[in-house]
C-alpha cells in the first residue's frame, strides 16, 4: 500500500507539472499574438479601387474635339477618358497639350474683350473655375513634356483677375464720386477723387505686369497675345483719360524740391535738409503742416509763407548701398493739393543699436502668450518704427513693433521648441542696413506639455489593417503636423498628423503574421515641447481564434504563465514536504483534509523575484526584466484597484494620477525597460536586468531570496494549507 500511495503522489506531481506546462504553452501562444484587445470578425472601411476614380487632371466629355478619336481596322473608335499622364507617346499627348494651350490663350483674350466692354463679371468668369480646370489638365501634360509655361498661364490669370478687380473698384468709386458731386458734397467728392487716384495707379501697375507676362507667354508657347495686350492698353488709356478729368477738376498739382546739408548720413548723424513746396504755376503752398515720406520712414514739417520748410530724418532700415533717398509730399485726403516727389543724394553709414531692459517670463509653455518688453536705442536716441523678431533658441517665433524706442508685445510659443532651459529674447534682423543687427536674450524654462494618443484599428482585407487616431495635448488642443510611427507586427509606417491632430493609414502586416497581431502607435515628441505618447491594440488576422483569451494584455499572459510554473513547483515542494511528514507514504492523493497554506501576495512576489534572478543568471536578461515588471505591476495594481486590461503605459499614467509620487520615477524606468524587453529583446543587457531587479526589490521592499525553489519550508508551515491558489492581478 505504501508503494501505491507513493505512486499516487508521483502521479499527482506529474499532473501538476503537466498542467503547468500546458498553461505555459498557452501563455507563449497568447503572447505571440501580441495580446491586448482582439477585434475578431469586425469589418473596417473597405479600400476604394483607385482605377475607378477619375483623377483631377482627367478630361471631361467634349473637352477635346476630334483629337480623342482613333482609327482601328478602318473604323472610328472613341478613346476612353484618361489621365493625361497615362497617354502614350503616339502623338496624342502633344496634340492635347497644344489644344489646351490654345484654349487657355483664347479664354484670356475673351476675358480682356469683356473687360474692355465693361462687363467685369463675364471677364472674371472666363478666367475663373473653368479656366483653372483646364489649367490643371494642362499642367499634368506640361510636367510630362517638361514644358515651363504652365506657371506663366497661372500667373497671367491671377494678374488678370487683379486688374479686373482694380477696374471694377475704380468704376464703383467713380459712381460714388459722381453722386457726391450731384448732391453738392464737395469734401466727400474730393476724398473719393483721391481714392480714385490710388485705384488708377493700381490698375496701371497691374496692366504693366500683365503685359510682361503676355510677352513671356508668347515667347514660351508661340501663341499670339498682341491683340489681348492691345485691349488692355485701351482699358488703361480710357481709365487715365477719366482720371485726368477728375484730377483737373479737384486738385492742384504741386512741385517739391529738397536740398540736404550733407550727403553722409546715419541714424546718429541724421539727414538734415531744406525744401520748398509750390504749385505747378509757382505759387507757394504756404503755412501748411505737411507729411513727408523719406526713404523707408515718415516725418513731418511745416511750410512758411514762401512754401519753404526744414526737416530731419534718421535712416533705420535703408540699405547701405543706397545712393539716394526718395522724399515725397503726401497731402491729406481732404486737401486740394496733389502729392509730388523728388530724391536727395546720400551715403549711409551703419550704427549699432542696443536692446535694454528686456523683460520676459521665467517659464513658458506651448500655446501660451509670452509677453516681451524692452527698449531699443542708439546711445540715448530712441529708435522708432522698426520691427524686432522675438526669438527662442535663435528661432523666430513672432514680431514686436518698436515705437519711440519702446516695445511691449506678446508672441505664442510654438511646438517646435524643445522643453528645458532655453534662451528667449529679441533680435533686429537687419543686414547691410543703416542699423546693424542686434539681439538680447534671457534664460527661460520651456515646460513640457502632456499629450494623449488614441487609436482605433480595424482589419480591412487579408493582411491589411486600417489604423486611425488622434494626438492632442492634455487640454484637448490638436498636435498638428507631427509624425507618428504606426507598427503592425513588424511592419512600421511613418504617418504625418493633419491640422486636427488626426491620422489614418492602411498598413500591411507581415506575410508570416497570423492570429492576434499587435498594433502599436508611438509619438516621440522629439524636437518639441510635447511629451511622448503611445497607444496599442491587437487586431485579429485570418487564422486567429479571436475569443476572450486574446483580450488580455501581454504582461498579464506573462504573469499567468509564470504563475503556472510557480504552481507546478509548489506542487513538487508540497509533495516532498508531505512525504517527509509521513515517512514517504503521504501524497496529493491521500485524501487528507487538513488545513492548507494559501500562496499569499508576498509569497507570489518573492517567487516572481526569485524567478527573475534565475533568468538573469541563466543569461536571459529580457525575461528577467519582464518578470520584474509583472511583480511590480501586480503589487501596484492592488494598491490603486485597477484591472488587467490596461497597457503598460496606460497603467503608468493611471498610477501617476491615482498613486503616490515617490513611486513614479521607478515605475517609469521599469515600464520603459519592460517595453524594450517585450518588443526589442536583443537590446536588453544584463546590467539593465540587474537594475530592474534592484529597483523592483527596493520598490516592493522584498529581500533577495536566500534559498532555491526547493528550500525547506519555514517552521510551522505544516499547519498551514498549501493549496496552490494565487491572488489575481
Amino acid at each position: 500500500m505504501c508503494v501505491d500511495r507513493e505512486f499516487t503522489g508521483v502521479t499527482e506531481i506529474g499532473r501538476t507539472v503537466a498542467v503547468g506546462l500546458v498553461l505555459v504553452g498557452l501563455t507563449v501562444a497568447a503572447a505571440g499574438g501580441g495580446g491586448s484587445i482582439a477585434f475578431a470578425g469586425v469589418n473596417g472601411p473597405t479600400a476604394e479601387a483607385g482605377a475607378s476614380e477619375q483623377s483631377a487632371g482627367s478630361f471631361g466629355a467634349g473637352a477635346i474635339v476630334g483629337s480623342a478619336a482613333a482609327t482601328t481596322d478602318g473604323e472610328n473608335e472613341t478613346v476612353p477618358h484618361r489621365n493625361p499622364n497615362e497617354y502614350t507617346e503616339d502623338g496624342d499627348a502633344v496634340g492635347l497639350e497644344a489644344w489646351l494651350s490654345e484654349e487657355l490663350t483664347d479664354r484670356l483674350a475673351e476675358s480682356a474683350s469683356e473687360l474692355e466692354r465693361g462687363d467685369h463679371e463675364s471677364a472674371r468668369e472666363l478666367v475663373g473655375e473653368d479656366y483653372q480646370l483646364r489649367h490643371a489638365q494642362y499642367t499634368d501634360l506640361a510636367e510630362a513634356s517638361d514644358a515651363d509655361d504652365a506657371d506663366l498661364f497661372e500667373d497671367a490669370s491671377d494678374a488678370q483677375l487683379e486688374l479686373i478687380a482694380a477696374a471694377e473698384s475704380y468704376e464703383e468709386l467713380r459712381a460714388e464720386y459722381e453722386q457726391a458731386l450731384e448732391e453738392g458734397e464737395e469734401e466727400r467728392a474730393r476724398e473719393l477723387a483721391r481714392e480714385l487716384e490710388v485705384e488708377a495707379t493700381n490698375a496701371t501697375e497691374d496692366g504693366d505686369e500683365l503685359r510682361e507676362l503676355y510677352d513671356e507667354l508668347e515667347q514660351e508657347t508661340g501663341e499670339d497675345f498682341s491683340e489681348t495686350s492691345e485691349r488692355f492698353d485701351d482699358v488703361e488709356r480710357a481709365l487715365e483719360r477719366d482720371q485726368a478729368e477728375i484730377r483737373e477738376a479737384q486738385f492742384v498739382e504741386t512741385e517739391l524740391s529738397v536740398e540736404p546739408d550733407a550727403e553722409n548720413v546715419s541714424f546718429a548723424e541724421p539727414l538734415v535738409a531744406e525744401g520748398e513746396l509750390v504749385t505747378a504755376n509757382g505759387s507757394a503752398v504756404a503755412d501748411e503742416a505737411i507729411r513727408l515720406d523719406v526713404g523707408n520712414g515718415t516725418t513731418t514739417a511745416e511750410t512758411d509763407d514762401d512754401g519753404a520748410f526744414e526737416f530731419e530724418y534718421r535712416p533705420t532700415s535703408e540699405a547701405l548701398s543706397a545712393d539716394e533717398l526718395s522724399v515725397a509730399y503726401v497731402p491729406e485726403n481732404e486737401s486740394t493739393y496733389l502729392g509730388s516727389e523728388t530724391t536727395v543724394p546720400v551715403s549711409i553709414e551703419q550704427v549699432e543699436p542696443t536692446v535694454t531692459d528686456l523683460d520676459v517670463p521665467a517659464e513658458v509653455a506651448y500655446g501660451e502668450e509670452i509677453p516681451v518688453a524692452g527698449t531699443l536705442a542708439v546711445e540715448d536716441e530712441p529708435v522708432d518704427n522698426v520691427t524686432l523678431e522675438a526669438v527662442l533658441e535663435e528661432e523666430a517665433i513672432g514680431d514686436v513693433n518698436v515705437s519711440n524706442g519702446s516695445f511691449d508685445g506678446s508672441v505664442e510659443l510654438p511646438a517646435s521648441v524643445s522643453d528645458g532651459e532655453r534662451e528667449l529674447g529679441v533680435r533686429l534682423p537687419f543686414e547691410a542696413q543703416a542699423l546693424a543687427e542686434t539681439a538680447a536674450t534671457e534664460s527661460v524654462t520651456v515646460l513640457e506639455t502632456a499629450t494623449e494618443l488614441s487609436i482605433n484599428t480595424t482589419h480591412v482585407d487579408d493582411r491589411e489593417v486600417f489604423v486611425e487616431g488622434t494626438v492632442s495635448t492634455d487640454e484637448g488642443e490638436p498636435v498638428e503636423n507631427e509624425s507618428v510611427q504606426v507598427r503592425v507586427g513588424e511592419t512600421v509606417a511613418p504617418v504625418t498628423l493633419d491640422d486636427e491632430g488626426a491620422f489614418n493609414e492602411t498598413v500591411s502586416a507581415p506575410a508570416e503574421a497570423g492570429g492576434d497581431v499587435r498594433v502599436l502607435v508611438t509619438y516621440d515628441g522629439e524636437g518639441t515641447s510635447f511629451a511622448a505618447a503611445d497607444a496599442e491594440e491587437t487586431v485579429s488576422l485570418p487564422g486567429s481564434d479571436g475569443g476572450v483569451v486574446s483580450s488580455l494584455p501581454a504582461w498579464a499572459w506573462l504573469f499567468f504563465g509564470l504563475l503556472a510554473v510557480i504552481t507546478a513547483a509548489g506542487g513538487v515542494r508540497r509533495y516532498r514536504s508531505g512525504a517527509a511528514e509521513t515517512g514517504g507514504t503521504t501524497g496529493f492523493g491521500s485524501g487528507r483534509s487538513g488545513s492548507g497554506h494559501r500562496l499569499t501576495g508576498p509569497d507570489v512576489t518573492e517567487a516572481l523575484l526569485s524567478r527573475a534572478a534565475e533568468e538573469r543568471s541563466s543569461g536571459r536578461p529580457e525575461a528577467a526584466v519582464q518578470t520584474c515588471y509583472v511583480a511590480t505591476r501586480r503589487e501596484l495594481a492592488s494598491r490603486i484597484g485597477v484591472d488587467e486590461g490596461l497597457t503598460h503605459w496606460e497603467f503608468y499614467r493611471r498610477w501617476r494620477r491615482d498613486g503616490t509620487d515617490d513611486v513614479d520615477a521607478i515605475l517609469f524606468d521599469l515600464t520603459e525597460a519592460y517595453e524594450r524587453a517585450a518588443f526589442d529583446a536583443a537590446n536588453v543587457s544584463s546590467e539593465e536586468a540587474d537594475v530592474a531587479l534592484e529597483r523592483t526589490r527596493h520598490l516592493l521592499t522584498v529581500e533577495p531570496a536566500a534559498g532555491a525553489d526547493d528550500a525547506e519550508p519555514a517552521a510551522g508551515a505544516d499547519d498551514v494549507d498549501r493549496e496552490t491558489e494565487t491572488e489575481s492581478i
